[in-house]
Formats: C-alpha cells, sequence, structure tokens
C-alpha cells in the first residue's frame, strides 16, 4: 500500500479547483488554486491560443468555448 503525505488534501483541494474552475468556466477558482504569477493558456474552439496571466484574467474566464487549457508558472 503507498503510503499518504500529509500534503494529500491539500493537493486533492487545488486539482478539484482547477478542474472545477475550467468546468464552471470561472477564473476565480483558478485565482484560488494557483500562485498570482501563473499564466492561463488556452486553445479557443477556432483554435486560437490565448494567454494572459491568472492575476489578470477575466473574472468570468474565457468568453467562448475552451479546446484545451493549462495552467503554467516562471517558478
Amino acid at each position: 500500500m503507498t503510503a499518504r503525505t500529509d500534503d494529500y488534501d491539500e493537493i486533492v483541494r487545488v486539482v478539484q479547483l482547477y478542474v472545477d474552475g475550467f468546468n464552471d468556466n470561472d477564473i476565480s477558482k483558478f485565482k484560488k488554486a494557483f500562485h498570482e504569477d501563473a499564466w492561463i493558456f488556452f486553445i479557443d474552439a477556432d483554435g486560437g491560443l490565448h494567454k494572459n496571466l491568472i492575476s489578470r484574467a477575466s473574472k468570468s474566464g474565457p468568453h467562448r468555448p475552451v479546446r484545451k487549457l493549462w495552467v503554467g508558472s516562471s517558478r
């Protein structure tokens, strides 16, 4: 059996915020999950690439259907 890390519950909470933010198109959940210096990138349904700092992203998230979404950090 694999040992459970002390950070397990926090990891699950942050991953759930990411999943819910994507599914609910809710940038506020990404802002809770990621550092303010993290970047959000997404490809819209038309294939256009978009990027922005999480801290500068619109509260309502992408206004177009998203095909792919990812978040990164420079740290």
